[in-house]
């Protein structure tokens, strides 16, 4: 049965996808980046966040700092629970920002990239193995034509393609 997945289940996936998700456990919290215009507008606020390009923000979404006053986009949209109240169930919804932000953040396409090189730009069977990596199933006979010639399309084709994988339903 389809169900919709917090964005911390969405953000971890992307990232072990990627190959780049950082498994360490234990230790501090990460601050991943966070545009500074939506938060900088408040007196007293501060944000000690690093370039989506560090490796030490790709660790689990579970050492994501959490500060009530500045929400991580990626987390908040996909309905984060209130931290200033008590939350006995995580509420569900379903909206166009969640799949803007899939097509737009500069996480998401970013791990795309580094899904791209994991598949391998010269390897002969890399839609293949994209769907491996991605969906955990080999593409269909349609899927593999339309795939591979979406991707000799452009130059970016296989970036494009594996960001695609990412925002869809199956994954």
């Amino acid at each position: 049965n389809r169900r919709r997945l917090e964005g911390e289940i969405i953000r971890d996936g992307i990232l072990a996808a990627a190959g780049t998700l950082d498994r360490t456990v234990g230790g501090p919290g990460v601050y991943p980046f966070i545009d500074p215009a939506l938060w900088q507008g408040s007196s007293g606020r501060k944000w000690p966040g690093q370039a989506d390009s560090d490796p030490a923000t790709w660790r689990r979404s579970l050492y994501v700092f959490s500060k009530r006053s500045i929400p991580l986009p990626m987390l908040e949209v996909f309905d984060k629970p209130d931290a200033v109240t008590s939350c006995p169930r995580r509420s569900s919804s379903i909206t166009a920002p969640q799949a803007l932000i899939l097509m737009n953040n500069s996480f998401v396409l970013r791990q795309a990239k580094y899904l791209a090189q994991r598949v391998g730009r010269d390897s002969r069977d890399m839609v293949g193995r994209a769907f491996e990596v991605a969906l955990s199933r080999p593409p269909s006979a349609t899927e593999r034509e339309r795939a591979e010639a979406f991707i000799k399309g452009s130059p970016d084709g296989l970036v494009d393609f594996c960001q695609a994988l990412l925002n869809t339903n199956e994954f």
